[in-house]
């Protein structure tokens, strides 16, 4: 058995941990080119930006429309590709200053694969990709509320369901919109968010514009209640006296 760090004798799993880390170290120091094109694109914020401005003038603020959030959204995707392609971690567990700081071997001449300027780049693109992880959580989850609201009036007038249930339906739909609504656009949390994604240039306005947009159709929980109520008044209406409630 190997020694573990404090003496003892390494168990299993860490001997697989082990492993797996030199093997990701392998993989990062064969795509050290990619990795610091990478680096250097998060830290520089002009290939977000460029996609942004290209996006400007798309069909509205909501996350598939084409616009800002849709735009944001992508980059995020195709960063995370490209991190799992060269073995870098893009849930951000680590951080890349420290993960990149992998030693080189003394027969090359020791220190490390990555130093100086690169690795303080790293920090700088870490946190804009931190930004931008959040940035496209609340960006779905915004995109999701809205299909949900966007999915009701066909629910409500579906004929095979009964009414109990598509009046729970909505009760259900509002409280969580309602609940997503007051997690992400809470002025203190806003405040505090609304600063980090701009300073990461991630388009703060548009997914402000996406929440006024989802509070705004919330007026169709109302007027669809309206509508039900109204179809089972009407369909009581029909029935004999003796079967009406």
């Amino acid at each position: 058995f190997a020694r573990a760090a404090g003496g003892g004798v390494a168990n299993t799993a860490e001997l697989m941990k082990r492993h797996l880390r030199r093997k990701a170290n392998q993989k990062i120091v064969a795509s050290k080119a990619e990795v610091e094109a990478i680096v250097r694109e998060l830290d520089s914020g002009e290939a977000l930006a460029a996609r942004l401005a290209a996006a400007q003038a798309g069909a509205g603020t909501s996350v598939g429309g084409g616009g800002p959030l849709a735009a944001a959204d992508a980059y995020y995707d195709d960063v995370c590709a490209r991190l799992e392609a060269v073995g870098l971690d893009a849930d951000l567990s680590e951080r890349w200053p420290d993960r990149l700081r992998i030693p080189r071997r003394a027969a090359d001449g020791g220190g490390s694969h990555f130093e100086g300027p690169l690795l303080e780049a790293a920090a700088r693109a870490h946190a804009r990709m931190d930004a931008l992880s959040d940035f496209a959580a609340a960006t779905r989850q915004v995109g999701a509320k809205a299909a949900e609201l966007r999915n009701l009036p066909a629910a409500v007038r579906f004929p095979g369901t009964e009414a109990s249930s598509k009046l729970a339906r909505l009760s259900d739909v509002s409280l969580r919109v309602a609940a997503c609504l007051e997690d992400l656009y809470a002025p203190d949390t806003l405040q505090a968010l609304a600063g980090r994604w701009g300073r990461a240039g991630l388009p703060v306005g548009a997914l402000e514009a996406a929440g006024r947009a989802l509070a705004r159709e919330l007026v169709a929980v109302p007027t669809l209640a309206c509508e039900l109520g109204l179809e089972v008044a009407a369909r009581a209406a029909r029935e004999p006296p003796a079967m009406r409630p």
